[in-house]
């Protein structure tokens, strides 16, 4: 490959890259959008003062943001490395053929505790957040979970660690457990009142949230 010293361990970066991008979009990306999503990486935590990634390099004072090594490589091997969808993961092929396939489970991920709270703009966009909005994020929802949940009712047995999407003006969807659906009650009422507002204020459109909610709650599609 071009441009790529001989210890940069590729085959790693990019499956990381790959893995970060699908906790955030929750599908697999295309090679032009992981060109993407590592310079917006990049350019957020130089505060957004690039407008290319020529300019970024060629700074003395840019910040090294560690997805470097894996855009510079992506932008200068584009016609050897592509991405193929298949069954349940994604091929990574060099030179046309297939190299190694990279199979991600949203489930699993959330059940090792990773991190997979977004939100949203209009497109679909991910909006930058920090500890303050995840703090008044699950400080608002905790409130409304106790007015709403005895906590007899969350014991081990009965408590259902999910993955969904709430869309204002569209309501929830389940990403995990898988082909499920949350039925509407009280407390997914206020919950969405809560969310639509939250949005509102930031001027966004939809936030994926991890949370632990009984399993009567759910209802298989």
């Amino acid at each position: 490959m071009n441009n790529v010293s001989s210890d940069y361990n590729f085959k790693y970066d990019l499956y990381h890259h790959i893995k970060l991008f699908y906790r955030v979009y929750l599908r697999y990306p295309t090679v032009v959008e992981l060109q993407h999503f590592c310079w917006e990486m990049i350019n957020e935590i130089n505060d957004n003062a690039f407008t290319s990634f020529d300019e970024y390099e060629s700074s003395l004072t840019a910040i090294a943001a560690g997805h470097d090594d894996l855009l510079r490589c992506l932008l200068s091997n584009t016609d050897y490395i592509s991405f193929k969808r298949a069954t349940n993961g994604l091929y990574v092929l060099l030179g046309g053929k297939k190299w190694i396939k990279i199979e991600l489970d949203v489930c699993e991920m959330l059940k090792n505790g990773r991190y997979l709270t977004y939100i949203y703009d209009s497109v679909g966009h991910e909006i930058p957040i920090d500890d303050v909005f995840v703090d008044s994020l699950y400080s608002g929802m905790k409130a409304i979970c106790q007015k709403h949940l005895p906590d007899s009712m969350l014991v081990d047995d009965d408590a259902q660690l999910c993955l969904l999407r709430y869309e204002r003006n569209v309501r929830y969807q389940v990403y995990c457990p898988l082909n499920y659906k949350i039925e509407q009650n009280d407390h997914m009422s206020e919950l969405g009142c809560f969310l639509d507002t939250f949005l509102l204020k930031r001027n966004a459109q939809t936030i994926q949230i991890a949370t632990v909610f009984p399993q009567s709650y759910f209802k298989e599609n």
